[in-house]
C-alpha cells in the first residue's frame, strides 16, 4: 500500500500540466477533444498569480465557479469544468480516499453542484469510456481522476436506477481489464481507484454482498487481496 502512494506522489508532479488536463476534454469518442470550456478558471497553475498564493485555502478560493454561472451550466459543461479543476489531484494526498473525497466535496462548489445532477453519471462515463478506448500508460492520472469521481459520485447519490449502476460497473470493469495489462507487479495489488469505484457501485446494486469486507460495518471497503477477489467476482457476476 505504501508503494502505491509513493508512486502516486511522484506522478502528481505531472497532473497539473495543460497537456495532461487536455486529455479530459472528450465528451464523445467520435469527436476529437476541443479543449474549450463554457467557463474557465481565471487563475491556474503556471500563471504568475497562482505562484503568489501562500496556502491551499487561497488556491481553493480562486477556483470557485461564480454562483450565477454555476446554476446556468449544462451538466455536460459542468462535468468538463470539474475535470479541469486545478486542485483535483489533492484527493491523492491522503492515506484514505474518503479523506480526499471529503476535502474535494467541501472545497469545490462545482463538485457539489455536479453531484446533485442525475445526468452527471452519463457525462462522467462518456469521458471515461472515451479515455479507456485509447488507454495507455501515460493516461493513468486522468483515468484515476475519473474513477475516483465515478466512485465518489456513486457513494454520495441515491438517484440512479440499478440499470444505471450496471452500466457504470460495465465501464469500470472494461477499464480494469485494460489497466491490468499495465499493472506493475512490484505492487501488492492493482491501483486502488478502479477498485474504489467498483466497490461503491456494487454496494448500490448488492449492498449485503460486501458487508463482510467493510470496516466496522460502515461503507469503507477494506483494500486487500480477499476484498479485491470478491470485487472482481461480483463485477463479472453483476454485469451479466
Amino acid at each position: 500500500m505504501k508503494k502505491i502512494f509513493v508512486f502516486i506522489a511522484c506522478l502528481l508532479l505531472l497532473s497539473c500540466t495543460k497537456s495532461m488536463q487536455d486529455d479530459f476534454i472528450c465528451c464523445e469518442c467520435s469527436k476529437p477533444p476541443t479543449g474549450k470550456l463554457a467557463w474557465d478558471y481565471p487563475v491556474k497553475p503556471g500563471m504568475e498569480e497562482w505562484k503568489q498564493f501562500q496556502s491551499n485555502e487561497e488556491m481553493v478560493r480562486a477556483c470557485q465557479i461564480p454562483e450565477n454561472i454555476l446554476s446556468s451550466l449544462s451538466t455536460e459543461d459542468l462535468t468538463a469544468i470539474c475535470l479541469q479543476y486545478p486542485l483535483l489531484s489533492d484527493v491523492f494526498a491522503f492515506n484514505f480516499l474518503s479523506m480526499g473525497a471529503y476535502k474535494l466535496f467541501n472545497d469545490f462548489n462545482g463538485i457539489r453542484e455536479l453531484f446533485k445532477r442525475k445526468e452527471a453519471s452519463t457525462e462522467l462515463l462518456k469521458h471515461y469510456n472515451c479515455l479507456m478506448q485509447a488507454f495507455e500508460k501515460k493516461s493513468f492520472i486522468p483515468v484515476w481522476h475519473l474513477e475516483f469521481l465515478i466512485g465518489f459520485y456513486t457513494q454520495k447519490t441515491d438517484i440512479l436506477s440499478k440499470e444505471d449502476y450496471k452500466k457504470m460497473l460495465q465501464s469500470l470493469l472494461f477499464g480494469h481489464e485494460k489497466e491490468i495489462v499495465h499493472y506493475d507487479p512490484d505492487f501488492s495489488y492493482p491501483y486502488p481507484y478502479n477498485f474504489y469505484a467498483r466497490a461503491n457501485v456494487i454496494n448500490k446494486i448488492s449492498p449485503k454482498s460486501l458487508e463482510p469486507y467493510t470496516y466496522n460495518g460502515n461503507s469503507v471497503i477494506a483494500y486487500n487481496k480477499e476484498a479485491m477477489d470478491i470485487i472482481n467476482e461480483l463485477s463479472y457476476k453483476l454485469t451479466k
